[in-house]
């Protein structure tokens, strides 16, 4: 797992980049991936394709 930011973002819309690296900085192998965003309120899972 790779955290890719731990802040705390205004309502609307925000943009984390990634640049396809894993938590050791080596890029990752083509694949399905999850990406899980927290808030106070609610939590969204969002499917992610490498290719």
């Amino acid at each position: 797992m790779l955290i890719l930011k731990n802040i705390h973002v205004y309502p609307g819309t925000n943009i984390i980049p990634w640049d396809g690296t894993d938590a050791a900085g080596n890029p990752v192998k083509s694949g399905i991936y999850f990406c899980k965003i927290t808030g106070a309120i609610v939590t969204i899972t969002k499917k992610i394709i490498v290719n």
